[in-house]
């Protein structure tokens, strides 16, 4: 039975994977000791517990949410938590950490946000497909990587689809059209590096402050913030892929030196482009005729 596989505590640091609609950074299962806890602590990715068994408290900046076995909590990026296992009753949960550009819209459909950050459920259907698909993503395999992306999309499928909070998704309204007109221009035009935030605008036939207004609503960024981490996106999926030196792919990716490159990707990813490209390597066989 697979609930007998969890009692083992188990965490991955999930490499070699990037996808730039969602990726998966972490996962794991570990079952409490009474009064365990984890924090004060800011995370950079969305980071979702779903607790199997017990029970536990998660604190926010401005509020508290005691918590029981088949619900679960997600952390926001960028705020502040806490979470302590009980004393008499101590938490079993897992938990997945991701992100990308999908990443935002799925939670807000879920109707998660930095205030309300709590999963319950009441369809019970949906909640245990949930689970089985976090069941599979604790059997990641290093060598399935596709697979853990495929059931990480299931398992937030089912999150949306059994929350007691999730939003009906809404016909395509005018808002959302500029919203993917701006990302077709950044996806066809992020080489160039004289490109900006005005120039997405002007594409768009929209006022510079009005377009920043509504992409930040929809997309949890900015213009800017978009572009930078696109932009980054596709410099790691050269450096896992291709032989180019980090020079090169600084300006195939539309920086117009290698020091602004590395500060940009640097301030992303933690670390240097090429400490970064040493750990996440995709080696392919070499080319011939």
């Amino acid at each position: 039975m697979k609930d007998e596989k969890m009692r083992i505590m188990k965490s991955y640091i999930v490499s070699n994977l990037h996808s730039i609609d969602l990726t998966v950074y972490q996962l794991g299962t570990e079952e409490c000791r009474p009064l365990h806890s984890f924090g004060p602590a800011i995370r950079n990715h969305y980071l979702f517990h779903y607790i199997w068994k017990g029970k536990g408290i998660v604190y926010t900046d401005n509020a508290e949410f005691h918590l029981l076995a088949g619900q679960g909590f997600l952390i926001w990026p960028g705020q502040e938590y806490l979470y302590c296992a009980d004393q008499n009753d101590p938490w079993h949960y897992s938990w997945v950490e991701f992100d990308g550009f999908k990443a935002s819209e799925l939670m807000l459909s879920a109707g998660f946000s930095a205030t309300n950050p709590i999963y319950t459920s009441n369809d019970k259907i949906e909640q245990e497909k949930m689970k089985n698909a976090f069941l599979n993503i604790l059997e990641y395999s290093e060598n399935q990587p596709l697979e853990l992306i495929g059931y990480l999309y299931l398992l937030l499928s089912a999150l949306i689809a059994s929350s007691d909070l999730r939003k009906e998704v809404s016909s395509v309204s005018l808002r959302d059209f500029y919203v993917q007109e701006a990302i077709y221009f950044i996806e066809g035009n992020y080489s160039n590096r004289d490109m900006t935030v005005q120039d997405i605008a002007i594409h768009c036939r929209l006022d510079r402050s009005y377009m920043g207004k509504i992409f930040k609503v929809a997309k949890g960024l900015s213009l800017k913030e978009f572009l930078v981490r696109y932009r980054i996106n596709k410099a790691c999926e050269l450096l896992q892929t291709t032989n180019h030196p980090i020079s090169k792919i600084s300006n195939m990716v539309g920086y117009s030196d290698i020091y602004s490159f590395s500060r940009a990707f640097r301030a992303s990813m933690n670390v240097p482009p090429s400490q970064w490209r040493s750990a996440n390597r995709i080696l392919t066989p070499p080319t011939t005729g």
